[in-house]
């Protein structure tokens, strides 16, 4: 299945996120909210500040975007393409390598939980801002997520939970859905509020690297989803 829906595909090509963003004045523009964002969170970038880092007039913005939650919603979509693409692409890639059979639950989440460690790393989402950009959905959830992104996160929710539910084939979809959407919620948490928890426990939950958080998280998700199967 194609990781990009049609209307997800034409935000993004509106964005010129597909080709080379930073070469455009849209790119500019989107990279200088993106390093604003980082740097400050949201509610204290004014659009000055942003027509100021990218050295263009309101009118450019305005041209480009149409607005400035419209801009904003191109650096949701700029993010959100880079986890939800590599998700795809590891999950595709281990059910390549699979002769048959469904996989194993392990690997199911390791593709849906790594790529916020592989790919939000870079210039165009560093963990910093998508942690603010997740805080920001988070606090403003009764608005729900960009209407331009909502099909390709049902199409990658879709091919996750039929991966899970071959991998577990006596958990009911339902307990899927709900087992996946916990994932999630810890996910977020853990990546706005990770830094918290070593504060709350005066040091007693450790240093642990990225890798040994993301084993944790598979580990405590994979319990979560198997119990479904004894509450079925």
């Amino acid at each position: 299945m194609n990781a990009l829906s049609g209307g997800f595909k034409h935000l993004l090509e509106m964005c010129e996120l597909i080709d080379t963003p930073s070469q455009s004045t849209k790119g500019q523009i989107l990279d200088a909210l993106a390093e604003l964002v980082a740097e400050k969170g949201f509610e204290t970038v004014s659009l000055r500040d942003i027509t100021n880092k990218a050295r263009v007039n309101v009118a450019a913005v305005n041209y480009h975007f149409g607005s400035k939650d419209k801009l904003v919603d191109c650096l949701v979509a700029r993010c959100i393409q880079l986890v939800n693409s590599e998700r795809i692409r590891l999950l595709d890639l281990a059910e390549s390598q699979l002769a048959d059979g469904p996989l194993d639950l392990d690997i199911v989440l390791d593709a849906f939980f790594r790529p916020f460690y592989s790919q939000v790393s870079g210039e165009s989402c560093s963990l910093n801002l998508y942690a603010k950009l997740m805080g920001r959905m988070i606090s403003n959830f009764h608005e729900g997520l960009p209407e331009e992104v909502v099909p390709q996160f049902q199409e990658t929710a879709a091919r996750f939970t039929q991966a899970l539910q071959l991998a577990l084939p006596d958990v009911p979809e339902e307990s899927i859905i709900w087992g996946l959407h916990f994932s999630y919620g810890a996910m977020a948490h853990t990546l706005v509020y990770g830094s918290v928890l070593k504060q709350v426990s005066h040091g007693r939950s450790g240093t642990p690297t990225d890798e040994e958080v993301l084993q944790k998280m598979i580990e405590f998700c994979r319990k979560g989803l198997e119990g479904g199967a004894q509450r079925a």
